[in-house]
């Protein structure tokens, strides 16, 4: 979904030099991404083991853990991140 900004919004944005480093962090994004979604699905993991095979029962709390593990992983794998650059172009 893209928001519509107003021209006057637009043209106080800073003018993109060439060879800016703030075009490279798509790859940077991807990978912190992947690190914390990792991290989430261990801990989801060592959570719901311990409340099946310790406690022996899972609580609604439970189940909206691993809804919102759910969520994050979709969320991983649809986005499309947008290039900086193409924010500049829109005039």
């Amino acid at each position: 979904m893209w928001l519509t900004l107003p021209p006057s919004v637009i043209l106080t944005w800073p003018v993109r030099k060439p060879g800016d480093p703030i075009e490279r962090r798509g790859n940077e994004l991807w990978i912190v991404t992947a690190v914390f979604l990792t991290a989430a699905a261990v801990a989801v993991s060592a959570r719901l083991y311990a409340r099946l095979f310790v406690r022996k029962f899972i609580g609604i709390d439970d189940i909206f853990v691993v809804l919102g593990l759910v969520c994050f992983t979709r969320h991983f794998l649809c986005f499309e991140p947008v290039p900086y650059s193409a924010l500049y172009n829109v005039l």
